[in-house]
């Protein structure tokens, strides 16, 4: 941009109103500035007062730590500051300290009469001449010793509600050893109030904390909170801070006047009148700032400050320079609107603008650098009165200007303790008014509670209150009953209010910094509060931090109908909120997440010891309106509410959320409520952001998609692409076909370390190295080069190299071949993880105090987690960072690293054969078997040598050795594997993993998921194949009876499932069960939410009775959406559901046990259906062919009658064909194909049932000559024995690794079973009928129903049911020997004759059927049985 000093003055003749004299002009401090003042009227001035700033040591300038740190990554040479360029300061800047402007290498700090600015001063831009209105409150009251009093305008904060005087809480008594259960069914007669972790851990002691001197305050600060409408520029930070007399105290800081910034980019070239660019003409210094001040006024921005600075961008806005650029730096008062600009196309000398719509959050937090909960000094902090604080912290300050704010490492000061409040409510549903009202109330309090995660089991006390209902008065034994049970009595309410108001009063008194609870969000929180506003309950605001006034919008309905909106969520600003529901979901991976489950699975302990199976039974018949009316009933709602209060505390305690979130936050620089919430994009949001930020670069806005491919609104509906929801539109990492089988070789699993952060750091991929590629129309990008060391210098740091190699006495930036501060940061960003990553497990493995090790396995765990979520937030299409090109690049890089470790392992030895493999892992068949398991490690170890030699980041490494695995499909499999590969084949060194199969899905019922654990337990077991299958045949057939005889529990034909959306958002909800479950309990008043899981149970249709079932009276029960009902509706035996048996036998049994057994010689579907008593003709073997991984065989489903047609279920079979002695043609006896074609033949020439004749299936249809029966009796006899021969021959070809010989038996007993059941329904005339009609309505009456009236089709189709039972009837009734048969004489003769034929050749077949398995016979174990040995050359693969 060409410097133009002197047109400054020009300018401010010709445009006065630009300039005005007489009004201050904005500042962060609130202080009066400079008039206008330019280089020809300057004259020497005293420098400025400055505020005095906390008394620190003054720190080394940054650029030359980060420079030092950076050439670190690549060498250890020695690396110089470089010099601070030129500043340019524009004519609306005072020249003042620019918070976000620390010293580096590109200084634009201004604070300095020295620095090397240019000429031009300060101008100041005001329309309207008014004075600026300060957003702080008045401040009249005395400020503590701490605090520095200053006048401030006046504030009317929003009056506080009458706090009424919080109630006593209960210590919770030590009692005795716990005595024998007593009649309370599950729970014991002690009653205790553990911690609800496995193991107690010392008391924590209280430390007392730093305490704040007369020039500074200190605060430890948690969260933060903003208003950008009541309050713009204003943030709330909470915390804590220490007070000498009355110990920790809860605070919060109100910090004002946080400017609005924004960066505007000038254009390279301006716009000409007709909206094109003028070649060279660039837009000068004051025309940028004319237009901008003119643009800005026209958004009701008066005033601004703007200065020239160097910046670097390196995004995906199109048109943006990515190297070193003057940018427009803006700054003006949160007061004014948002200079909201979309599209800069028509103004000439500008063309973008960012940080428009940046919170002042956001900026609060990089430009004072707040990475997490830390201490923090806060510069002439000013106490506010208490009639003028606007939140419940005990104390309140204020400051005019975030400078005043400065992070202190926590090494200074040990953080302060948390107080923990565990809430849990229990409700029941008013049928009367249809809402939620709450029973019974209990808070778990503890008081001293470590940053990371010791609980002191000394401050633990509780608060329990229940309510009567209505005019009922409380049970006068109630004393009696919890002083037996050893139980402190709760409180006794007289109504919902009165137990709401104390309990608001309680929080008040407790002044928790953390709210636990389970599913507090989803349910817990919007029932509250619709509570509380029905009974208009004064003190509601106390379970935040905020004195509010307006309770905020609730969610229609009963209350805890759905997931509390972000309206009900503000609610709780400045407390921190640990659900552990949704915790659970993020950290765990379990079947089911309610509570109790969930406690069962952890190992947690309630009030009266472990939870119990009968306790979770138990809890969904809880009736807290019933159990009201007596004193064992309330104690029964007591101990309910107290035990799920202490398990949601203890599962936060087990699962470590308060170290590990604190540690998450503190990396990305987040808020700690947001990683509570699970917000892991916005983690690394922030954690990019501050990043780039100190580093000097614009970044992107959140609103703006640059690259967003433009289509049609079919294809991006609802925010989708055309490749599908969520789903990114490039090639993700690969996986290859598996070689499906049992292995029972050792089969190593090697792993790429983090492949997607170390692809980056191999790569130095990054958003300022990686270079844009054409978007090509499938919405991909055109593959990127791979970054050289080129890029990873910036152009202006290549201009200080090279004036470095002129003058030997300049400073020198980088090396060569290394990168610049401005280049590879995302490399950098991960290498510090991973190194301190490195770091914390060296301690953790030296360290022996199990506490230490807890808290270093939290810091690696973090570390981990936020390395491997960075590449996330480049595929991720709603992340600020999107960049499709990069993300596919590093996927890209991560399929070639897959493919070339493919190749890399045949070459080493010829023996290995990679199995499998799924983007960054393989599997490797080794063919070595027996206890010793070193020879299988020395060739993990060779391979991962030579793998490793290909790389510099990238590190492949065993992560398993498996002795037997099951390869099913991709991603599926079962596997039994050494839990510590040096320890070697023991039996106590084994374990089973299971990936991706049936029994660990969800949507499975239990009594599917034991089954197939028990047949997966049976194959792995190491037996013979024949006692394998013997295993299998006898418990498949067991469980059938068990089942059928009534033997097995309700709960285990349960299937759960989750709701992905709201229910009423499915577009097939009509067909998916769980779905019309969902719907009938939102009828019922039910809270369901999306991710809720489902429980259903599938009934007999005979069961369902629509009337005691509320449905509507022609229900269609034939629907199976509509036969599932929630499984407390099945409980409840006064309905009379019953589960449909048969349904769960034929769907939830014998697909996944028939997944399992596919690769076993002599197990197939129709087999498998046999052994459960279902009809296996509707399981048919379809086999396949193709390559070696292929599958075997592919099994065809259904549980209706089979209506595939012959031609494609027997394809790949030899049919049986004969040839006509009359007229030489081939005929095909298909009783099937016969009938089929009669009948249509006769409805296409419209024919009536008059013309229905009795069909010969032995006779040639074109000329009628007779086939033998005889002859085709031998034929089909010659045919059967020529593929037993086939299938049996193959027993001389013998093979040690049957599973790993791709070849083995080509010809399996599927496909002879599949030739055999082909050959049987050519002559099973029965079950070919309603093949027949089912293939008749398809390919005859489908047609017509497309083109026709429905009137017409119903005629076509009765004429077409005549047609089909007048032939069948002449043909071979199904009444044939009985006295109803029409046929007499002769045709009943010829019919009966024609039914022994064809029973004839069915027996013929099916006598070969049952026998056409054969068991595989391991060669070593028979010679093994045999008392030999088999030596080594004459084993055949």
């Amino acid at each position: 941009m060409p410097d133009d000093t002197d047109a400054i003055a020009q300018l401010q003749a010709s445009c006065p109103e630009l300039f005005s004299q007489n009004v201050e002009d904005f500042d962060d401090e609130s202080r009066p500035v400079k008039r206008l003042r330019t280089e020809r009227d300057r004259a020497p001035r005293a420098p400025r007062p400055r505020p005095a700033k906390p008394a620190e040591p003054k720190a080394k300038p940054k650029a030359a730590a980060e420079a030092k740190s950076v050439a670190g990554f690549y060498s250890k040479a020695a690396v110089v500051e470089a010099p601070e360029p030129a500043e340019l300061v524009l004519p609306e800047l005072e020249a003042s300290d620019d918070e976000d402007d620390v010293a580096d290498t590109y200084n634009d700090e201004d604070d300095d009469e020295a620095a090397p600015n240019m000429d031009l001063d300060d101008i100041v831009f005001t329309e309207e001449p008014q004075a600026q209105q300060s957003t702080a409150p008045a401040l009249t009251a005395e400020a503590p010793p701490s605090a520095t009093v200053a006048q401030q305008p006046k504030h009317q904060p929003p009056a506080a509600p009458t706090a009424q005087p919080p109630r006593p809480t209960t210590a919770v008594p030590q009692p005795p050893p716990r005595a024998a259960a007593t009649d309370t069914g599950h729970s014991p007669g002690a009653y205790t109030m553990p911690l609800a972790n496995s193991a107690q851990v010392p008391a924590a002691s209280a430390t007392a904390g730093p305490s704040s001197s007369a020039d500074r305050t200190l605060m430890y600060w948690i969260d933060a909170k903003e208003d950008n409408f009541s309050s713009p520029g204003v943030v709330y930070m909470f915390g804590k801070t220490w007070d000498a007399k009355a110990g920790w105290k809860s605070c919060c800081l109100r910090v004002n006047n946080i400017s609005r910034c924004i960066f505007v980019l000038p254009r390279a070239e301006k716009l000409g009148p007709d909206g094109a660019p003028i070649s060279g003409a660039e837009p000068t210094l004051v025309e940028v700032v004319e237009e901008l001040g003119r643009t800005m006024a026209q958004h009701n921005i008066p005033q601004r400050r703007m200065k020239a600075v160097d910046r670097w961008y390196a995004f995906e806005a199109p048109g943006v320079p990515r190297e070193r650029t003057k940018w427009i730096k803006v700054r003006y008062p949160a007061s004014s609107p948002a200079l909201n600009i979309t599209d800069c196309s028509k103004y000439k000398t500008f063309s973008h603008v960012f940080g428009a719509t940046r919170s002042f959050l956001e900026l609060l937090l990089l430009k004072r650098r707040l990475k997490g909960p830390s201490w923090i000094s806060i510069q002439g902090a000013v106490a506010v009165p208490p009639e003028s604080q606007i939140t419940w912290a005990s104390i309140e300050w204020s400051v005019d200007t975030p400078k005043a704010v400065t992070v202190i490492p926590d090494s200074q000061h040990p953080p302060p303790p948390l107080t923990i409040l565990s809430l849990n409510m229990l409700t029941f549903l008013n049928e009367k008014q249809k809402v939620n009202e709450i029973a019974a109330v209990t808070c778990i309090v503890n008081s001293n509670v470590t940053m990371d995660g010791r609980p002191d089991d000394r401050a633990v006390r509780k608060w329990t209150a229940v309510r009567r209902l209505g005019d009922s008065v409380f049970p006068f034994d109630m004393d009696k009953v919890f002083k037996a049970k050893r139980c402190p009595e709760p409180r006794k309410e007289q109504s919902e209010k009165a137990m709401l108001t104390n309990l608001m009063s309680e929080i008040e008194a407790i002044d928790p910094d953390m709210i636990v609870g389970h599913n507090f969000m989803g349910f817990d929180l919007d029932v509250l509060l619709h509570r509380l506003q029905a009974h208009s309950v004064g003190n509601w605001s106390r379970i935040g931090k905020m004195k509010l006034r307006q309770m905020p919008r609730l969610q229609a309905g009963a209350g805890g109908m759905g997931e509390a909106t972000w309206e009900e969520r503000a609610v709780l600003n400045g407390r921190l909120v640990a659900d552990t529901y949704l915790l659970s979901r993020e950290y765990l991976k379990e079947s089911s997440y309610k509570l109790l489950r969930l406690a069962m699975a952890q190992g947690l302990e309630g009030p009266s010891g472990k939870i119990t199976e009968a306790m979770v039974e138990e809890e969904p018949l809880l009736d807290p309106v019933k159990e009201l009316a007596t004193a064992e009933g309330i104690f029964k709602l007591v101990h309910w509410c107290d035990t799920k209060a202490v398990l949601a505390l203890g599962l936060m305690y087990k699962m470590s959320i308060i170290p590990l979130t604190k540690r998450l936050t503190s990396l990305a620089g987040n808020l700690w409520s947001r990683t509570l919430t699970g917000s892991r994009a916005e983690r690394i949001e922030f954690l990019l952001l501050h990043r780039f930020h100190a580093q000097k670069f614009v970044v992107p806005d959140k609103a703006k998609r640059w690259d967003q491919p433009k289509g049609n609104e079919e294809d991006q509906e609802g925010g989708r692409t055309a490749g599908g929801r969520g789903k990114p539109k490039y090639a993700g990492g690969k996986v290859l076909d598996p070689k499906r089988g049992l292995y029972t070789d050792y089969v190593l699993l090697l792993d790429f370390n983090s492949l997607y952060p170390s692809i980056i750091q191999e790569y130095n991929v990054c958003f300022t190295t990686v270079e844009r590629t054409e978007l090509l129309a499938d919405g991909t990008y055109s593959e990127p080069p791979v970054p050289t060391e080129s890029v990873l210098v910036c152009d202006s740091c290549k201009a200080l190299q090279a004036r470095a190699a002129e003058d030997p006495d300049a400073p020198k930036v980088v090396l060569q071949g290394q990168s610049c501060l401005h280049r590879c940061i995302l490399p950098k960003a991960i290498k510090e993880l991973v190194d301190s990553r490195k770091q914390v497990k060296k301690l953790l493995k030296d360290e022996k105090d199990p506490h230490k090790q807890e808290v270093l396995d939290i810091r690696q765990k973090a570390l981990k987690l936020t390395a491997n979520s960075i590449y996330g937030c480049l595929g991720f299409q709603s992340s600020r960072f999107y960049a499709q090109v990069i993300a596919q690049l590093v996927t890209s890089k991560g399929r070639e690293a897959l493919t070339s470790t493919v190749e890399i392992v045949p070459k080493i030895d010829q023996s290995l054969d990679v199995v499998y493999g799924d983007t960054d892992s393989v599997m490797v068949s080794t063919g070595m078997t027996g206890p010793d398991v070193g020879p299988a490690i020395r060739m993990a170890n060779l391979i991962k040598k030579e793998v490793n030699k290909l790389y510099r980041c990238l590190e492949i490494d065993i992560d398993g050795i498996f002795k037997s695995i099951l390869l099913v499909r991709k991603k599926k499999y079962a596997a039994v594997t050494l839990k510590d590969i040096s320890k070697g084949d023991r039996p106590d060194n084994l374990k089973h993993e299971v990936k991706g199969l049936d029994l660990v899905r969800r949507d499975w019922c239990p009594l599917s998921q034991r089954a197939s654990g028990t047949v997966l337990d049976f194959i792995l077991s190491g037996r013979p194949a024949d006692e394998i299958l013997d295993s299998i045949h006898g418990f498949l057939a067991d469980l059938a009876d068990r089942v059928r005889n009534g033997k097995v529990e309700l709960r285990d034909y349960v299937i759960t499932k989750s709701l992905t959306k709201a229910p009423e958002q499915y577009a097939d909800k009509a067909s998916q069960p769980h779905v019309q479950v969902a719907l009938r309990m939102r009828e019922h008043k039910l809270s369901v939410q999306t991710n809720d899981f489902i429980p259903y149970v599938i009934c007999e249709s005979e069961s369902i009775q629509p009337e005691a079932l509320g449905l509507s009276v022609n229900w269609d029960k034939s629907k199976l959406a509509n036969k599932a009902f929630h499984s407390d509706e099945v409980k409840n035996a006064a309905l009379g559901l019953r589960p449909d048996l048969e349904w769960y036998l034929a769907t939830q049994l014998h697909p996944p046990v028939t997944r399992l057994c596919e690769h076993i010689q002599g197990m197939d579907s129709h087999y498998i259906a046999e052994i459960l008593g279902l009809q296996s003709s509707k399981y048919i073997v379809h086999t396949t062919t193709g390559g070696p991984s292929e599958p075997v065989a592919a099994y065809r489903y259904t549980t209706h009658n089979y209506d595939m047609d012959d031609e494609v279920r027997f394809e790949d079979c030899e049919q049986l064909r004969f040839v006509c002695t009359g007229c030489d043609n081939e005929i095909d006896l298909s009783v099937k194909q016969r009938l089929f074609d009669e009948l249509q033949n006769l409805f296409v020439a419209g024919c009536d049932f008059t013309a229905c004749r009795a069909l010969n299936f032995f006779t040639c249809p074109k000329c009628f000559v007779p086939v033998p029966v005889a002859k085709v009796y031998n034929t089909l006899l010659l045919k059967i024995r020529s593929h037993q021969q086939q299938y049996y021959s193959q027993c001389t070809r013998l093979s040690t690794h049957p599973t790993k010989d791709q070849g083995h038996y080509s010809y399996t007993d599927q496909k002879l079973r599949h030739q055999l059941t082909y050959y049987c329904t050519l002559f099973d005339f029965p079950s070919a009928k309603d093949q027949v009609w089912n293939k008749l309505e398809t390919k005859v009456l489908g047609p017509l129903k497309k083109q026709e009236q429905m009137q017409v089709v119903r005629h076509h189709e009765e004429r077409l049911r005549k047609l089909f039972d007048g032939t069948v009837d002449k043909t071979l009734p199904a009444n044939l020997e009985e006295d109803t048969c029409r046929l007499r004489g002769a045709e009943r003769r010829q019919a009966q004759q024609l039914k022994d034929n064809l029973d004839a050749l069915v027996r013929l077949v099916r006598v070969r059927l049952q026998a056409c398995k054969r068991h595989y016979v391991s060669v070593d174990s028979l010679f093994e049985n045999l008392g030999l040995q088999l030596s080594s050359d004459i084993k055949m693969e």
